[in-house]
Order: structure tokens, then C-alpha cells, then sequence
């Protein structure tokens, strides 16, 4: 580790490692939210499947 080393160059590489790494959660937070919509809901959420006779 160099001692010589300002505390602003190691912060700089930090600020931009978060920019993707928000962008990360958000893209998985709708993706979650994207597939509990395309699952079915059980019965439990109140909605009971209907079987069609025929």
C-alpha cells in the first residue's frame, strides 16, 4: 500500500463502483417485481382458480 497516496484518488474509484451497483438493485427490485406478477396467486392471497367445466 502506498502511504503517499491522497485519500480523494482512492475515494474516486469507490463513488464510481456505487453507480453500478445502485443501478444493479434496482434492475433485481423490478425484476422481482416483474415475476411475482407473472405468478399465479395461490389461495391464500384471497383468489381461488377457477376450473373451467368442458
Amino acid at each position: 500500500m502506498n502511504q503517499e497516496d491522497d485519500a480523494e484518488e482512492t475515494a474516486l474509484p469507490s463513488a464510481w463502483y456505487e453507480v453500478p451497483s445502485v443501478l444493479h438493485m434496482m434492475a433485481m427490485l423490478r425484476l422481482s417485481r416483474a415475476n411475482s406478477l407473472l405468478l399465479p396467486k395461490t389461495s391464500l392471497e384471497g383468489y381461488h382458480a377457477k376450473v373451467s367445466e368442458g
